[in-house]
């Protein structure tokens, strides 16, 4: 018995001490490593598409985003932050998505680029049935668009669903 005690004592901090060596190191160069969290600018922020009826059946709005600076941004992932929410991003004649949920299925990247001042739409699509009859009230969704450096907008939409 008390051998088990010691063996699980020592397998415990065995594994804690390489849980806590195997987190990557925090990189301070910022030099490096641009932060770009904010840089595309939108027509908007939020969509608010006020009082929805499931029966009715999807809705849907396009956020008009730029990129207001001087380099060509990469673009390589779109998400949002529920299943019953789907995005597609089109660059001019370019489409890419429908793209859901992390963590629910595959959410695949893909390698574009938004120039010096170019222009994009973000399409996104809210089924208010995909809850099924307990999804109704206030809903508040985002949907994120990240490039190489990180995240680069947030967008939010928000509905009141009723049966």
């Amino acid at each position: 018995m008390k051998k088990t005690i010691i063996f699980f004592v020592i397998l415990t901090a065995t594994l804690g001490f390489m849980l806590y060596y195997a987190k990557p190191a925090a990189n301070n160069d910022s030099a490096e490593t641009p932060q770009v969290k904010g840089v595309l600018e939108a027509d908007r922020n939020l969509h608010d598409f006020g009082t929805i009826s499931m029966k009715d059946g999807n809705v849907k709005t396009a956020f008009k985003i730029k990129n207001p600076t001087t380099k060509d941004l990469a673009l390589n992932r779109l998400y949002t932050s529920c299943m019953c929410t789907e995005a597609t991003i089109k660059i001019g004649e370019r489409v890419q998505g429908p793209f859901g949920m992390l963590g629910h299925g595959f959410t695949p990247t893909f390698s574009e680029s938004l120039r010096a001042s170019e222009e994009a739409e973000i399409e996104v699509e809210f089924d208010p049935n995909a809850h099924g009859p307990s999804g109704v009230g206030p809903i508040e969704r985002v949907v994120t668009l990240e490039g190489e450096g990180g995240k680069l907008i947030d967008l939010n939409i928000k509905a009141n669903v009723i049966p």
